[in-house]
């Protein structure tokens, strides 16, 4: 009895020991991780349909940009150094290029590749310990979920970026939600401005809130700014949010804006790239005028619609689209007969272009 009293301490402590090295094991062969130059990506943690990014850097004021890649589609998601980023992709066959890029302070505008790796679509979720070569990685197709149900919901709610910016937006899930369902994003004009109550009142708004086929969001904007650096990161961040909370069809994710909006929506397809599947300006140009990166659109379609008396946004928004095309992009521009940019909305066929256009891309 002496002897068992005198011994159990250590056996106690031999089994946790035990057991600790038996859960770092089954983290290690739970998680896999590819490491190349600044670019560092994380699989096995996530959802299904995701992997996690991080870009390797001392310094955090550094501002990285990740591209994911697949026939001919473009992703971009902006990075906050040493911080590990939920990343959303679609299934398919086929690899994905993932590509981290480094902008310059001075000029946003100028970007330096600083890590690239292709991944195969159905990276598997057992590795070798915490370094694999991209290459190495063996590979197993996830299962996908079932479908969840959601509550219907109608309510502004309020999301904060990792830059510090918050952005209050109102939410539509419809009766009868699931997940899998499209997301449609709607920017509003400059009358709306910092009044949220406002923007629920709007005809957009209200016309998205009788659809039961898509979950909507209508961010409230402030001080006239859709176009700013931390406002479309938020923007951006605010989406991927709720593409993870209600597992949205990330190959179904649409922008409309109109006025000020319809400026904002431009900039945020021309920053993001494909990660959006259509998109609808309304009387407005790019917040370069009618200048915009043609061919930061081609992974996007575009539908822009300006009233028939609205002479200098149909120049704007013309010249835009013909530059889109003229690269090979899809796009199309229309204007909306006898309307003015005071009575396009009331007028607008909303029908035509959301449902029966918009949605159908």
């Amino acid at each position: 009895m002496f002897i068992k009293e005198r011994w159990s301490p250590y056996v106690i402590l031999a089994l946790v020991i035990l057991i600790a090295v038996i859960l770092i094991v089954c983290e290690t062969n739970r998680v896999s991780v590819i490491s190349v130059d600044k670019l560092q990506l994380r699989f096995g943690e996530s959802k299904i349909g995701t992997f996690e990014a991080a870009a390797i850097d001392n310094n955090r004021d550094s501002n990285y940009r990740l591209c994911v890649e697949k026939g001919g589609r473009s992703n971009y998601y902006d990075l906050t150094p040493n911080i590990y980023q939920v990343i959303g992709f679609t299934y398919g066959d086929g690899d994905y290029k993932v590509t981290l890029y480094r902008q310059e302070k001075q000029n946003q505008e100028k970007s330096n590749k600083v890590g690239e790796v292709t991944i195969n679509t159905t990276i598997s979720t057992t590795a070798d310990a915490d370094t694999v070569s991209p290459s190495k990685a063996e590979t197993k197709k996830p299962k996908v979920g079932t479908s969840i149900s959601y509550d219907a919901v109608w309510e502004m709610r309020e999301y904060t970026h990792t830059n510090k910016k918050t952005i209050d937006y109102w939410i539509n899930v419809p009766e009868g939600a699931t997940s899998g369902m499209p997301i449609v994003i709607f920017l509003h004009g400059d009358g709306e401005m910092d009044r949220p109550k406002s923007v629920a009142k709007l005809r957009q708004v209200k016309y998205m809130r009788e659809s039961k086929d898509y979950i909507s969001i209508a961010p409230v904007g402030k001080n006239r700014d859709w176009t700013s650096d931390k406002v479309q990161q938020a923007l951006k961040g605010l989406i991927d949010d709720c593409i993870e909370k209600y597992q949205i069809d990330t190959d179904r994710v649409y922008i409309w804006g109109f006025s000020r909006g319809s400026i904002g929506t431009w900039g945020m397809v021309e920053r993001y790239g494909s990660f959006f599947k259509a998109a609808v300006p309304i009387s407005c140009g790019s917040y370069n005028g009618s200048s915009v990166k043609a061919e930061n659109f081609k992974g996007t379609k575009i539908y822009a619609l300006a009233g028939s008396k609205e002479g200098r946004y149909i120049k704007q928004m013309r010249k835009i689209v013909d530059s889109i095309v003229k690269v090979g992009g899809s796009a199309k521009f229309e204007t909306v007969a006898g309307q003015t940019h005071k009575t396009i909305s009331k007028n607008f066929p909303y029908a035509e272009v959301i449902d029966d256009w918009l949605l159908k891309q």
